[in-house]
């Protein structure tokens, strides 16, 4: 029975890490340079709609209608590049900076 209790808390323990190690991917924190703290690189990322067949026009007209309301829920604002991984075809949700 100890074994069991022991093997239960150390899968718990492996869990919680692998969850905590997630969000730190999700959550990056920028510099004193960096003017937003980027959010879910990458979140408005989906096929035919950011990529795909289509006019240029047309694609970055549907992207950012898509990347707004993505954005809208995680309280940010959209931007079409990142500085770290720029990619004109992706929509980057951030987070507006604190005020000072």
């Amino acid at each position: 029975m100890k074994w069991f209790l022991l093997l239960a808390l150390v899968c718990a323990a492996i869990e919680f890490c692998s969850c905590w190690k997630a969000s730190q991917k999700c959550f990056k924190t920028g510099t004193d340079t960096t003017p937003n703290i980027e959010v879910g690189n990458g979140l408005a990322k989906v096929p035919g709609v950011c990529t795909g067949a289509g006019d240029k026009d047309t694609k970055n007209k549907n992207c950012l209608e898509h990347c707004q309301k993505e954005c809208k829920a995680t309280n940010g604002s959209c931007g079409t590049s990142s500085i770290a991984k720029p990619n004109p075809q992706v929509c980057y949700c951030y987070k507006q900076p604190d005020p000072k």
